[in-house]
């Protein structure tokens, strides 16, 4: 699968070495698993040609087996998932700076609650799916060495039951698609979901005040039912891989002793190959079930890694140019909007052929119902979006020549949405200017008489705000904006 080759080559080849000591770990694991089988062959030879070291050499072997395979396990375990949550931390790094660098076109097309889901949900989904593989590697070396162990005791009986294993791989791959496929759409509906939770409860006074509460809750019923008919179904084919692999042991294990009676009565075996290969198929039997489940949530990670990829390989639009101030040097402010267009994603057009000329030195006031596109124009200035048609020019110089970081550096911008960040007042002051003195931001506080209120709290500018659970007014949160 192509999902899990760049999920190789970008994000776990580096921990090859890491990787490379979790499978010789595998492999002992494996081995010890499998060698419990023959082990048993050769104490039960011992047991009827009347060995009496068998006695201490046995109980010794066997118990040495365990203390092989289990540290093996354990340090096995340990290992990969410690290369999984690193893995995990990076992925969600990387798209959180992808998100943080996309262009606001398409970070608009899809709501913050929905986008957080990839980090949760999503690259949850993609570790799970992933430990599964790995474990399914173990399983598959734990059935090679226990088959080899099986030829080891009597080939022909071991390729007759291989051939019942085979059978298992046409209806696994069935449920395998109808996982996948089911998936895609549970992943969708729990970004949906989280969507509809976020939206209800930052909504709730207006909910309480019209009394919306009622229609809330049908429509958050509605998500959460489709959710869970979704997740049943994958409950439902993901189950039917256990019991299938059931039904395929007992075959088996039918036709192992069907055929250990026939070849035991012209001495093709003994008492000791029979419990071998006895032992040997309970051996297998459990790894072989893993697979069919480690199969079902392989799909399951390839739908969330598609999901993660999506937000990696959108381009951005906005071009960075090449020039940028030197030292001290800043922008005078003149501006010239020259026939300029705007069009939306989704294809609404909010500025058609605009002209403006805004001299430095001078302020101007934009007024207009809403959707006239006030919004908009401050939206191309600092080329949060760039204009689909005409040109906007800062002091005789195109935006698009210029640095997006340098022209921004020329713009600041009090939205009227006033947004807190998690931290402190002095912090939050902070933010506008990267390297700000404390005595500059008590200062800005100052110009934006803001410093009233700020001298009242509590901890006065080292006051801790949780976005969460802000007690300011609208106006104090609009002047530590300012």
């Amino acid at each position: 699968r192509d999902a899990y080759s760049r999920l190789w080559s970008e994000w776990l080849k580096e921990h090859s070495f890491g990787l490379a000591i979790t499978f010789v770990l595998m492999f002992l694991v494996a081995i010890s698993a499998a060698g419990y089988a023959k082990f048993i062959q050769i104490i039960i030879s011992a047991f009827e040609t009347n060995s009496a070291s068998v006695i201490w050499w046995g109980p010794v072997g066997i118990i040495s087996l365990a203390i092989i395979k289990g540290l093996s396990q354990y340090s096995q375990l340990l290992m990969q998932n410690r290369i999984l949550s690193r893995v995990q931390a990076n992925l969600q790094y990387k798209m959180f700076n992808s998100l943080v660098h996309m262009d606001l076109a398409n970070l608009l097309a899809e709501s913050p609650a929905a986008l957080a889901t990839r980090f949760s949900a999503d690259i949850e989904l993609i570790r799970g799916s992933t430990n599964s593989i790995l474990g399914s590697i173990t399983a598959i070396l734990t059935i090679i060495a226990t088959f080899g162990v099986m030829l080891s005791i009597d080939w022909t009986l071991t390729i007759s039951l291989i051939f019942i294993f085979l059978l298992a791989f046409g209806p696994v791959g069935i449920v395998g698609a109808k996982v996948r496929k089911i998936s895609v759409s549970t992943q969708k509906e729990i970004a949906h979901m989280t969507e509809t939770v976020n939206e209800g409860l930052a909504g709730i006074r207006m909910v309480r005040t019209y009394r919306l509460e009622k229609r809330l809750s049908e429509s958050a019923f509605a998500t959460f039912e489709r959710l869970f008919k979704l997740r049943l179904s994958i409950v439902k084919w993901q189950s039917s891989v256990s019991p299938l692999m059931e039904i395929l042991g007992a075959i088996a294990i039918g036709l192992l002793l069907l055929l250990v009676a026939l070849r035991m009565q012209v001495g093709a075996i003994d008492l000791a190959g029979f419990i071998g290969l006895l032992t040997a198929l309970g051996v297998a039997t459990n790894p072989a079930r893993k697979l069919g489940g480690a199969y079902a949530s392989a799909l399951q990670g390839i739908a969330a890694l598609e999901r993660v990829y999506e937000l990696f390989d959108t381009p951005n639009k906005i071009k960075d140019g090449s020039f940028s101030y030197s030292g001290n040097e800043k922008s005078e402010g003149n501006l010239i909007f020259s026939d300029v267009d705007f069009t939306y994603p989704d294809g609404y057009q909010a500025l058609h052929s605009i002209n403006l000329n805004i001299e430095a030195g001078k302020s101007y006031a934009f007024v207009g119902r809403s959707g006239a596109g006030k919004s908009t124009i401050f939206n191309l200035l600092s080329r949060l979006f760039d204009s689909t048609k005409g040109q906007i020019s800062l002091d005789g110089r195109s935006l698009l020549d210029y640095k997006v970081s340098t022209l921004r550096d020329q713009i600041s911008v009090v939205s009227q949405d006033s947004i807190l960040l998690t931290g402190t007042v002095l912090d939050n002051i902070g933010f506008g200017r990267e390297g700000a003195s404390r005595e500059d931001c008590i200062s800005a506080a100052k110009a934006a008489a803001a410093n009233t209120f700020i001298a009242k709290l509590k901890d006065g500018y080292d006051t801790k705000i949780d976005p969460s659970k802000i007690k300011f007014s609208g106006g104090e949160k609009q002047r530590l904006s300012i």
